[in-house]
């Protein structure tokens, strides 16, 4: 029988992997994915962002502009998940060639779909793996989650987020 560890509970911010830089946790509940806020009032230049939706019966014309605007608002880094979360990510991925005009190591924009697991486990990496290429990494301090559709996911995910030690901030769209 495996051994549980004990977890101390503390901020989340200061954890190993970005050590001194102190990250900012903000959540945004949108009705659909046409909501997107023209612009996102974060406090740094590029931020990290988990995308939960259905995105079943959207076009992939909607899914690419929805990553078009983000990428131009300074997303630099971006989980999804939901339904069809795998597709989202392809059309983030495609916005991503027209936009980022240099595609090495240090700049390029991560992605990652988690359409296996649940929302606890795909925010659990968004949270501890979720990181920007060195080239953004040092004003990639916002971590942005967007839930789309539903009050209650967002209600975990504020829940979840908490729990961890975050301090979530909640935005208008």
């Amino acid at each position: 029988m495996p051994r549980r560890l004990h977890r101390k509970r503390k901020r989340i911010y200061n954890d190993a992997i970005m050590g001194h830089r102190k990250r900012r946790f903000f959540l945004l509940e949108l009705p659909s994915l046409q909501d997107w806020p023209s612009k996102l009032l974060l406090p740094s230049k590029y931020f990290i962002l988990f995308l939960a939706c259905d995105a079943k019966g959207k076009t992939n014309r909607l899914l690419k502009q929805t990553g078009r605007k983000a990428i131009r608002q300074g997303m630099r880094a971006a989980c999804t998940w939901g339904r069809d979360c795998e597709r989202v990510h392809d059309r983030i991925d495609d916005a991503c060639k027209g936009l980022v005009s240099e595609r090495k190591d240090e700049s390029v924009i991560m992605t990652s779909w988690h359409s296996r697991e649940s929302l606890r486990e795909a925010l659990w990496y968004f949270l501890y793996c979720g990181f920007a290429a060195r080239r953004y990494s040092r004003w990639c301090k916002s971590w942005l989650t967007v839930i789309v559709g539903s009050r209650r996911n967002a209600e975990k995910a504020t829940r979840y987020m908490r729990s961890q030690g975050c301090k979530v901030h909640h935005l208008m769209p």
